[in-house]
């Protein structure tokens, strides 16, 4: 299971104006509906971990991995800044959709024995391990996925013990997986040997990546069949592949992929939004307002449409084209403190001082706490004498 950096407990529900980021399939919905269920929650989904990046959710299904095995982008940048990384399942009850987790656990252990075939004792055993967890003595679907890995594995020779062994190595290396029996596809070259199998490749518990040249393998289609499934796609799975080629900073195949959902479904503002942001990675900034500008016209209440449009002004120096964007996303969003943060710096920069004390006034009420108030303080108290005005107060 993800661990979160912040040992605190999570709150009842998602925070107004949290940052939220997805990582891996979601078995619950899609990228897209998650999107929706963040903004009705009152967050902000976004595409890529930044410094201001609340929460990562890692999805239930999949894994946040990169086609060469390494951690994703997503991932390794959220521990790097300390984004606390919370599973699917929490994420759905922040957001109050609890209905679409998954259900408790159904099958009894004598279901369980009767459908692989394994006696009490092994089950009991496999459970000591950590191999798998019961609810009471329940289980559930992914249990059974798990299980019958397990057995698989004890038939060809391995001991529980050296299962147990695998997983742990193998943890830190697919992180965001929480039961990897029932997510990864683990296979045995020999009793000694476990390996998880990733597309072509292998993981190894000590990190080594091998490529599989397995002829026996029949579960793979042949290229007829993937060139096939690849042009029936969706706009939805064209969304969700780009988020994962943006992820991996293909920046040209993201933007390829989202063209590709644009044109299933024209009227689709979140392809829009990261189309922009892709665009933005392949240093195409007046394309990428463009996108941003399609977005917001499409979802008006889509503020980071013109906060990002915004940002990308500010970097080719038009302050009062970023003023401009800034203003719509406070429109849109009136609570929105990122917007009221920059709005202030790009007001100081014009010399508007009136306007930039009101909007880091605004920004202080909105997140009074955080280190980033303290940098808005900061500019309050330096405007403030410069004006020989009132100081802010520190509560």
């Amino acid at each position: 299971m993800p661990q979160s950096h912040d040992s605190s407990p999570l709150p009842l529900r998602l925070p107004a104006g949290a940052r939220v980021v997805f990582a891996g399939q979601l078995s619950s919905m899609t990228h897209k509906d998650a999107w929706r269920a963040v903004r009705s929650a009152g967050g902000r989904p976004a595409g890529v971990v930044s410094r201001r990046t609340d929460l990562l959710v890692v999805g239930q299904h999949g894994w946040p991995l990169q086609s060469d095995g390494s951690v994703s982008g997503n991932l390794r940048r959220a521990r790097e800044l300390d984004v606390r990384i919370v599973p699917e399942h929490a994420f759905l009850k922040l957001v109050g959709r609890d209905s679409l987790a998954p259900p408790g656990k159904p099958y009894t252990a004598d279901v369980i024995c009767r459908l692989l075939n394994v006696t009490p004792a092994a089950l009991r055993a496999w459970e000591r391990h950590g191999l798998v967890t019961s609810q009471h003595g329940s289980y559930d679907y992914a249990d059974i996925v798990s299980l019958r890995a397990i057995a698989d594995l004890v038939a060809r020779g391995v001991r529980a013990e050296k299962i147990a062994e695998s997983l742990r190595s193998l943890a830190p290396l697919l992180p965001g997986t929480e039961r990897p029996l029932a997510q990864l596809r683990l296979v045995s070259d020999s009793p000694r040997q476990i390996v998880a199998e990733i597309g072509d490749l292998r993981v190894r518990p000590d990190g080594q990546l091998l490529l599989n040249f397995d002829p026996q393998r029949t579960d793979a289609p042949a290229p007829e069949t993937l060139k096939l499934r690849h042009d029936d796609e969706s706009a939805t799975e064209w969304f969700e592949r780009a988020q994962l080629l943006e992820d991996e900073q293909d920046f040209d195949g993201a933007v390829n992929a989202y063209r590709r959902a644009i044109a299933l479904e024209p009227r689709f503002p979140e392809v829009y939004f990261n189309l922009g942001n892709a665009l933005r990675g392949l240093a195409k900034p007046d394309a990428a307002i463009e996108m941003y500008h399609l977005a917001a016209a499409q979802d008006p209440t889509l503020a980071e449409a013109w906060y990002n449009a915004a940002d990308v002004h500010e970097e080719q120096g038009r302050v009062e084209e970023s003023i401009r964007c800034l203003r719509a996303a406070l429109q849109a969003s009136p609570s929105y403190c990122d917007a009221h943060f920059n709005l202030a710096l790009c007001y100081e920069q014009t010399g508007c001082v009136g306007e930039a004390l009101t909007h880091w006034r605004e920004y202080l009420r909105l997140d009074p706490s955080s280190d980033w108030s303290r940098i808005a303080r900061q500019h309050v108290e330096q405007l403030t004498r410069r004006n020989g005005g009132e100081k802010v107060s520190k509560s």
